[in-house]
């Protein structure tokens, strides 16, 4: 497994993850949403470089999935997500929503049973 590292900015406008992914080619890396927004970033992890030259041979082979998850605030805008990868570096940018469409809990009102028999006959159904 990869060591990597994660820098996670704040901003008025939204947010930045930095997360090193080195021995990583951009085609290699997964970028997903999943449930409950969780953002994942994965690799299935085969590697194989081969260098020849001279009169030697080098094969470097390493295996191991990676993979990291980020559990992102209300206010991200998901459809605003951005991937850029430079040099070893993966930048994720992440707007924010505006306060009025920000979804968040819903409230439920718990109606007791006489309650609910009431509001039933009232209106003709039981």
């Amino acid at each position: 497994m990869l060591n990597e590292m994660v820098d996670w900015k704040e901003t008025l406008e939204g947010y930045a993850i930095m997360l090193d992914v080195l021995g990583l080619k951009r085609e290699e890396i997964k970028i997903e949403m999943e449930e409950n927004r969780v953002l994942r970033v994965s690799d299935e992890g085969k590697k194989e470089e081969e260098k020849k030259g001279g009169h030697w041979h080098k094969v470097k082979r390493s295996y191991g999935k990676f993979y990291r998850q980020f559990r992102l605030p209300q206010n991200v805008d998901l459809d605003s997500v951005k991937a850029k990868m430079e040099n070893t570096v993966l930048t994720l940018t992440l707007g924010k929503l505006s306060p009025d469409k920000i979804k968040g809990a819903r409230v439920v009102s718990n109606v007791g049973e006489d309650q609910q028999s009431d509001k039933l006959n009232n209106h003709g159904t039981k």
